[in-house]
């Protein structure tokens, strides 16, 4: 994975309303989030931002397909997220906050008062770990998220259920087969999500140096999603 071009850095401006990232793994319902934080008046979360960050490149920035040898594509820089970050929240409807990757700034806005705006991130190889932090020089206010999953056997089982050519794997039929996972691979499926997940949990609070705006369960989102919305939004306002 690469940058892109190298930008010239501006300094950082007043943020008029409350920004975040929220760093994630996946199965975790966090498209069912988005789509909740992104109905709310003056609120945008768009999920899995990264696909906007490749997407976003010019192809004439892209590298060859012949030269890359199946390398990661280059992603955009930082400034194309703030711009998401500081725009998105003025979008006029829900479907524009999840698929505008540059946000409403040309567009007319819904007459809200900006709340906040997000993203969630998937991914965290080297270059989008960059990508954050120079995103947090251009606005040093933008706050760190992390999500979650506390039952990793669940977790496990999530994975195992929906990976393509399992026979676990629901395919176009509504006929959905009987699940069956041998023992030992749900035990070491299980073994690998808790530590990807202490891993990715140990990166966040390496970048927000401690000070992680909040850590996001989803079991608890299953329990009281509004609540936990409600408490996202007390985090990321509350430190602006």
């Amino acid at each position: 994975m690469q940058l892109a071009a190298k930008e010239t850095w501006s300094p950082p401006t007043p943020m008029p309303h409350a920004m975040f990232v929220m760093i994630k793994g996946y199965h975790l319902g966090s498209l069912w989030l988005a789509e909740a934080f992104s109905r709310i008046d003056g609120c945008a979360l768009y999920f899995e931002y990264e696909h906007c960050m490749r997407k976003l490149v010019p192809a004439w920035q892209q590298p060859r397909r012949e030269a890359t040898k199946g390398q990661p594509r280059t992603i955009v820089g930082a400034n194309a997220t703030l711009n998401y970050l500081r725009t998105s929240c003025t979008c006029s409807s829900s479907v524009d906050k999840l698929r505008q990757c540059t946000g409403c700034q040309n567009q007319p806005g819904s007459g809200s008062v900006c709340v906040a705006a997000g993203i969630s991130l998937g991914a965290t190889g080297e270059a989008f770990i960059q990508h954050i932090v120079q995103l947090r020089v251009l606005e040093p206010k933008i706050h760190l998220l992390v999500q979650v999953r506390s039952n990793h056997v669940k977790h496990a089982i999530s994975f195992l259920r929906t990976g393509c050519g399992s026979p676990n794997h629901q395919y176009k039929t509504n006929i959905r087969p009987r699940m069956y996972i041998p023992p030992a691979v749900l035990l070491e499926r299980t073994r690998v999500v808790a530590s990807v997940q202490y891993k990715m949990v140990q990166l966040v609070e390496a970048l927000a140096k401690g000070a992680v705006a909040y850590t996001l369960v989803y079991e608890a989102m299953q329990g009281d999603l509004h609540a936990e919305i409600a408490a996202i939004l007390r985090a990321v306002r509350s430190r602006k």
